[in-house]
């Protein structure tokens, strides 16, 4: 049975919840007078790392709140051990357990708010849960993924996340530092491997980007995304440039976005200059809006 407080200052309302009532959440429903096919749509917004239900920088207090607002039910939780949620007593992995609070969140918005599909968000870390959720539960229509990274990190093998770091680098030199005089001297200073950036600013420039095939566990990634589509499940992706994660995905999804689209809804934004979790507010916004907007044709 989950307890309910409701916040006196708005209709935020704190909820716990879950199979041993461990969990914590802030569900923020629609306005009375919003669309009645909406509701039926709940957005659940997953914890990147251990950064607990607010957001990076509060972006999913921000997000959540313009998405009540347009009709959307909205509801940001606390995996265990985050936050307030309380720590697990069993023996399930975080991969286990994440996947299975995400659904038990779905569980409650669906007995307590009549929500029949889901969207689900996820920042970082958050992405992969929100992916595998997705592969768990035909109830997830959408899935937002900002900065994804759709492995585990230890699985990837060191040379990619080399490769994608020197892509990273090289990339700032052509996005952000083309015109800074200071960030060139450090090169000819050699202050930085600039051996290293230029061979890969060759290759930036000449256009040669590895295929899907070329990282391991790509053509599996690609096929996994391939079957989310089939099934119906839009997917959105949203990346800062330049990081290192967005050179990982040009390297191994992002070939494959073509032929992918000819299986269902996907797309991919990428904000320049932004840093891993958008902290500046024009950056903030630019995500809210593109979101917002991706949400709302959920409907």
């Amino acid at each position: 049975m989950a307890a309910h407080v409701l916040n006196p200052a708005s209709s935020e309302e704190a909820v716990v919840f879950g199979v041993e009532g461990r969990l914590v959440g802030i569900v923020t429903p629609p306005p009375a007078h919003a669309a009645t096919g909406a509701p039926r749509i709940g957005v659940i917004f997953l914890n990147a790392g251990v950064v607990h239900r607010v957001g990076p920088s509060r972006l999913y207090v921000t997000l959540a709140r313009h998405l009540s607002r347009s009709g959307f039910t909205a509801f940001r939780f606390d995996h265990s051990g985050i936050g307030d949620s309380q720590p697990r007593n069993d023996h399930l992995t975080f991969e286990q357990s994440s996947v299975a609070e995400a659904i038990e969140a779905m569980d409650w918005l669906a007995a307590e708010r009549g929500c029949r599909h889901f969207v689900i968000v996820g920042l970082c870390s958050g992405t992969l849960t929100a992916f595998r959720t997705a592969q768990a539960d035909e109830r997830v229509k959408s899935v937002v993924l900002l900065t994804a990274l759709l492995v585990d990190p230890s699985t990837v093998p060191a040379e990619v996340v080399q490769e994608a770091s020197e892509r990273r680098i090289a990339r700032s030199y052509l996005v952000e530092k083309a015109s800074s005089a200071a960030a060139w001297r450090k090169i000819f200073a050699r202050r930085v491997d600039y051996r290293r950036i230029v061979r890969v600013l060759r290759r930036l420039i000449a256009g040669r980007v590895k295929p899907p095939t070329a990282v391991p566990g790509s053509d599996v990634l690609v096929r996994e995304l391939q079957a989310l589509l089939e099934r119906g499940v839009s997917l959105q992706f949203i990346y800062a440039e330049p990081t290192t994660v967005l050179e990982w995905f040009r390297m191994t999804v992002a070939p494959a976005i073509p032929g992918l689209q000819r299986h269902g809804r996907i797309e991919v934004h990428i904000i320049k200059h932004a840093d891993h979790t958008f902290t500046r507010l024009r950056h903030q916004s630019e995500v809210v809006q593109r979101v917002a907007t991706w949400v709302r044709q959920c409907i």
